[in-house]
Parts: structure tokens; sequence; C-alpha cells
């Protein structure tokens, strides 16, 4: 910090050094305050000095004060510097120039004409060398047209970052020359009618007592002109905070070829755009910028002007047990997709946690503890929260049972699915147990004794957040699969997924491997519907669907899988022409149903895809890039695939009939005649159902001209209504808008 401090001094120091060069220094006595009086009225003088941080007052002769007015900037009135003038009231920007000297940036003056009061207004501004920009002498501007000049660095020569130094000049004073700083000057001409720039300027570079001249033109591609106004002002170790960024159709980032941050804007510049349009974002740690979807067209210069927001904060109060003592774990922050934000270390002693520049949407605030785990959601679309975290001990107990006798075994509270997140509690030998909790689990699993499956897992249907008596019934049976080749040999390493759903409509999913016997010994079932699936490499995935009754005892189920025919290799490339590492394909009857075969593509991109007898869907999708979906047969195939490039997310507020979030709604969507929905929207767009507070964010969308969307509130009568997709969806064209309202259909 003390090194820093030094540089800035000495850049202070030596901008005062150059200043004074030539132009000599006066008493502060000079200025009498008494007589700022004109007709009646507090006049006002506005003095030179030497620097940033020099006050001493320099010579005023030949240098002017110039006022602008902050609504019509191209109006500059002009008064002797040092000297008292009283101008009509207003709000100005306000700087001193001329001999070969100018402010580095502009202040503003409220003037309002008072009466006289003993003393006048008195204002110190600094001045640095300059020169002057001119348009070429051949140049006739319209009325209407103005030559606007930006001053590239003036502005944050100095300790502390200000407003910057821009000019509007219309008419001979364009072509005449104005002062400007030295340095480099962004030069541009803007049309007041069109409320277009007509002609962009690359950066020139103004010397000291010479005319440079300026050459706006039109561009060959397109151009973007962006304003990005902050929240309030920056000190200069936030100045650079702001990084923005136009998004292509092919989902990569631009970044701007210019960017000049000033203390209270920030502004960019693109000279040369390809796209029809790009999404523009300003990425930082504090504020934001809602993504808006830009429209370009070659030649043109588009300029956008936009307001940055402040990033809400979070507070978390939480609530701990008191006899805690090793409690360690942590807070964390994610958004809607599941993406964390912001991590923060947890002890016994904290209490409040505050967590700033956060986005301004719905996030979720996740205690973790192992192995306990309390989750809340946080609203910062309105601004700053504060949530409540509470872990409380809950004592519960009870019994194990298997039919209707008592078992002894283990009972495992998993709170996720890792073994951090996991209490292990063993029973006595009548199957009591006793325990106490921080948290309810999601799932419970049971271990009985001298039973060689798997653990039997158990639906949470009672709470478990306050004391009480909680008793475990498993029933009595032994279920077995058989995986088996046509000809009846065992297949090992099979891998067996279990789907038993009872009467009560819960559904409990369950993976085995085959031993060398190939076979699977199953977890005890509940009575209702039971699907096998076996899939293993070099055979065709096959299913078998069936029941349990209450009465069955022992069973075997046998699954038989054909062997596969020949595969054909397929190179899988981004949009780039790289290679898809780790890119997913897989083989489906169709969008609705279970994949008949997945695979991931190699480090070279290369996958050996299957072929059946049956025509079926190629799905392919990779995390950088959109998916492809495309017809599957025994023809022919191109040997390689691009995967499509993914537009920025689309964001969809749902809402019911009377306005209110239609919060868990489903979602289909119907892209180039493929309709989407379920599983296979989950895993290509990220989601298939509307979170809790009524959104729903479709992430790696193929750059398409429009997709259908559909979002309906599920029950006994629509349970699944997404094959209406095609007459009862919402057309939505790309580029998508920044947000959209769909009402749910009930």
């Amino acid at each position: 910090m003390r090194v820093r401090m030094l540089a800035l001094l000495a850049a202070s120091l030596s901008i005062a050094a150059t200043v004074s060069s030539g132009r000599g220094y006066i008493e502060p006595s000079t200025i009498d305050p008494t007589s700022g009086n004109l007709r009646g009225k507090t006049a006002v003088s506005v003095w030179p000095s030497a620097g940033w941080d020099d006050q001493r007052l320099l010579d005023p002769s030949g240098l002017e004060v110039r006022l602008a007015r902050m609504d019509r900037l191209e109006d500059e009135g002009a008064f002797p510097a040092g000297e008292w003038f009283s101008p009509p009231s207003g709000i100005y920007r306000y700087w001193i120039e001329g001999d070969g000297w100018m402010s580095p940036w502009a202040g503003i003056m409220s003037y309002a004409g008072k009466p006289f009061q003993g003393r006048g207004m008195v204002t110190v501004h600094p001045v640095v060398s300059a020169g002057k920009v001119a348009l070429p002498t051949s140049t006739s501007l319209a009325p209407h047209v103005s030559l606007r000049l930006l001053h590239i660095e003036s502005h944050n020569s100095g300790p502390s970052p200000r407003p910057e130094m821009s000019r509007r000049v219309t008419g001979q004073a364009a072509t005449s020359g104005v002062w400007m700083p030295t340095g480099r000057v962004l030069a541009g001409l803007y049309d007041d009618r069109k409320k277009a720039y007509v002609g962009l300027a690359r950066p020139t570079v103004v010397r000291a007592g010479a005319t440079t001249f300026v050459h706006p033109n039109v561009p060959k591609e397109a151009a973007l002109v962006a304003a990005f106004e902050r929240p309030s002002p920056v000190d200069r170790f936030d100045l650079y905070d702001v990084a923005p960024v136009a998004i292509g159709a092919d989902g990569r980032d631009r970044g701007p070829d210019l960017v000049i941050p000033t203390a209270n804007r920030v502004y960019a510049v693109w000279y040369s755009l390809s796209e029809a349009f790009v999404t523009l974002e300003a990425r930082s740690k504090s504020v934001e910028l809602e993504p808006r979807v830009i429209r370009l067209s070659r030649g043109g210069i588009e300029r956008v002007e936009a307001e940055l927001t402040k990033r809400p904060t979070l507070e978390v109060l939480l609530r701990l047990p008191t006899d805690a003592m090793r409690i360690q774990g942590d807070l964390i922050v994610r958004d809607s997709s599941g993406d964390e934000l912001a991590r923060h270390r947890v002890t016994a002693e904290s209490s409040r946690i505050e967590f700033k520049g956060l986005p301004s949407e719905l996030v979720a605030v996740i205690l973790d503890v192992p192995p306990w785990r309390e989750s809340t959601t946080a609203d910062l679309r309105g601004g700053s929260q504060s949530v409540q975290i509470e872990l409380k001990p809950i004592s519960i107990k009870g019994h194990v049972y298997r039919g209707t006798r008592k078992h002894p075994g283990r009972i495992v509270f998993a709170i996720k699915s890792d073994e951090a997140h996991r209490l292990e509690v063993d029973t006595d030998e009548d199957g009591r147990y006793e325990v106490v909790l921080w948290s309810q689990p999601h799932v419970v699993a049971v271990e009985l004794k001298g039973f060689e499956g798997r653990p039997f897992f158990l639906p949470i249907t009672e709470d478990m957040r306050d004391d009480g008596i909680v008793d475990f019934r498993l029933p009595d049976n032994d279920f077995r699969v058989r995986v088996a080749d046509p000809s009846g040999d065992p297949i090992t390493k099979a891998k067996v997924v279990i789907q038993n759903v009872d009467s009560n409509e819960y559904g409990s999913v369950q993976q085995y491997v085959t031993d060398s016997k190939g076979v699977a010994h199953l977890q005890p079932l509940t009575a209702g519907r039971l699907r096998v699936a076996a899939s293993a490499d070099g055979y065709e995935r096959s299913e078998v669907e069936t029941s349990v009754d209450t009465s069955d005892r022992d069973r075997e189920i046998l699954v038989q899988m054909k062997p596969l025919r020949g595969a054909r290799t397929l190179s899988v490339r981004l949009p780039v022409g790289t290679p898809a590492v780790g890119a997913k394909l897989c083989l489906m009857g169709d969008l609705l149903s279970d994949p008949i075969w997945c695979g991931h593509a190699n480090d070279e991109g290369s996958i050996s895809v299957p072929a059946y007898g049956e025509p079926s869907l190629l799905v392919a999708k990779h995390p950088e890039t959109s998916f492809l979906i495309a017809p599957w047969s025994d023809g022919s195939w191109d040997q390689t695939i691009v995967l499509p490039p993914s537009g920025p997310p689309l964001r969809i507020e749902v809402v019911r009939g009377g306005g209110e979030p239609a919060a868990w709604a489903r979602i289909a969507v119907q892209i180039d005649g493929h309709q989407i929905s379920g599983g296979a929207l989950s895993w290509l767009a990220g989601s298939s159902a509307v979170d809790g507070a009524g959104w729903w964010i479709g992430r790696g969308l193929p750059v398409t001209s429009s997709i259908k969307l559909l979002a309906w509130i599920p029950n006994e009568f629509s349970a699944d209504i997404s094959p209406f997709v095609t007459n009862l969806g919402t057309t939505i064209n790309y580029p998508w808008p920044s947000r959209i309202a769909l009402k749910a259909v009930e």
C-alpha cells in the first residue's frame, strides 16, 4: 500500500510540474471573495490549479471557463478564468481551457443566482497540457450532427477517479478545433435526429499545442458503443470492476476493443462485429446488468445506454445448538441452476454471516455441517434480504420391523447420498433404536441383520422435525434378478436398475451389478409395480415390467439381453472444430422414453455407436454447446458431427390465472419439430419444471428462429399434457427477450 501511495504522489507531482512550466503561480490572497457581487447576485470565479492535489493557484491569463448545460451539452458558454461572472441559473458541466491547457475532467456546478450574501462562489480546478482536436476543414456538418469527443484516460490519471472529460461540438467549431487534454481521445459523429452515431474513429493521440485531426467513418461490419451508468461513484480500487462483454449467437464472448472506466460510467466500444445480434452483459462483483439483446446491422453503429444496479447483500442468521461446540461446516449460496455463488466457513460461534455482491435472483442458502444439512431460499430480486437457518436437536426412537416381527439391524439417516452426510445407528437385538438428529433426513435406509441384500430405502412419510416415535416397517420378501443371454449363459457385471412403485405412488430406484452367476440380490420390495432394466457392454439394453404382490416371499426375475450388432465410430466436434471431449450421446426410441443406449466421447472426440434394427433418435450434448437431435438408423450417417452453439439462457416467469407464481409447474418445449419434456428436458436444458418462485431457466438451448413452450399445473386430469405443446404452446422468437411472462395451463 505504501509503494502504491508513493507512486500516486509521484504522478501527482509530475502533473503539477508539467502544468506549472511556463505559467506562474499567484498568491491566494489575490482572490477577494467579498467582491463576488454582480448586480446584486452571488457571482462565481473559477481559478486554475497546478495539479490534482496541488492547490497552488496558477496565473489565469488567457484561460477560459467553459460551461455546458446538462440538458444541452452542445451549447457552451465562455467566461474569463479568475474573474467574477454570473451565468443563467442551471446545472452545468464546467472546465478550464485555453493557451495549451485544459482541465483533465469536468466538474459539476449548480448555480441559482441567489442574492449576494457577502461572499462569492470561488472554486479551483486543475489544468494539464492540451492540444486541439478537429475534423478536416473539408468536412461539412449538418446542423443536427455533432462531433462528440471523449478523453480515454485523463480523468483517471490522478489519485482518485473523476467524471470523464467529454465534449459535444457543432458547426464551425468542429473544423476549427476545440481543446482536449493530451493523450488518447475517442471521436464520433452523432445525428440528433436519428439518435444514432453515423461515424466512429479509432482512438487518436492529442499532442500538446498541436491540432489533431480525427476521421470518424462508417464501419465495414457493425459497431457497438455502450455507456453503463454506475449506481454510485467508485474509488480507484473498484474502477476496473466492470467487464463489459458481447455474447454472439455461438455463445462465445466478444470483449470490447476499448473500455473507458470513469467514476460515474463505464464506456465500451466494439468496432467490428459480424453478428446480426449479440447479448450485452456486464460482469462484476459489485454491480450487475440485466442481459440485453442488441440487434446489429452491417455498416451501422448501435448506441446503447444502460444502468448498472448494485448487487444485493444477503444476511444469514444462524441458530445453532448450544451444546454443539464441535460443529464445523459451510454456509453455501447457490443460484437456481445449482451453481455455487458464495461459501463461508461455519463454526459453533457463527451467528451472523453476510454475503455481498450476489445476483438479483432467487438463491438457495444451505447450511452444510456434516452429517446435517438445512436449507432455505432467499428472493434477492427485490434487493437485499435477511434469512434465518436453525439447527435444533430432535430426539426420536422406535423399532425396526420385517413383516410383523421386530428385527435387529442398522439405520442410516441420509441427508445426502455421500458418506459425509449420513448418521448410522445400530438397533438392539429387539430392533429398538434411539437417536438425536439436528435436521430432518431426506432418505432412511435400513440394513437388516443377517440379510444379504442391499439396504432397504424407506420414504420419509412422518415428520422428523420434532421429538417423537418413528417405526420403520420393511416387507418380508427375497427377490433376485438373473441376467442372461439368449442361450441362458449368465452376463456378469451387468448394470441392473430397479424401479419399485407402491400403491401410494412412492417410487424408489436402486442400482445393482450382477455377480459371477449373473445374479443381483435385491432389497425387500414393496407391493406395487416393478420395472427392471439391464445394460451391459456388447448387449442391447433390456427391460422387464412386472408386479409385486403382498404374498410374494421368494422370487427370481429373468432378464435376457441380445448381443449388439456392428457399431460405427463417430467423431464429435465442438462448433469451433475441436474435439467434443466427454460429449454424451444417447440413442432413444423417442424423447419421452428412457435411452436405449448412452456413451461418452473419448479424449479425441470419438465414440462407437451401436447399430439397431429399428430407427431411433441420436441425441448429443456437451456442457459447452447446445444439443443435437437427429434420426439414427442403419442407413448412411456422416462420420463427423458438429454440435451446434448454444444461445444465452432463456428466462421465463410462469404465472397462474390470477398472476401469482405457478410454482413447480411442468414445462415442455418444441424445437425443430421435436417435443421435449420430463427427464430429456432436464438433461438437455437443465430443468423440466418451474422453481418455487415461479421461474424457469432454459440453458443450452440452440440458436434457432423460434421455439414453442408450454407450462401446465399437473393434477389428476392433466398429469402430462406435453403432447399438446404444438396447439397450446407459446412461440418465443430468437433472440430471446430479456424476460417473458407465461401463463400456465390449469
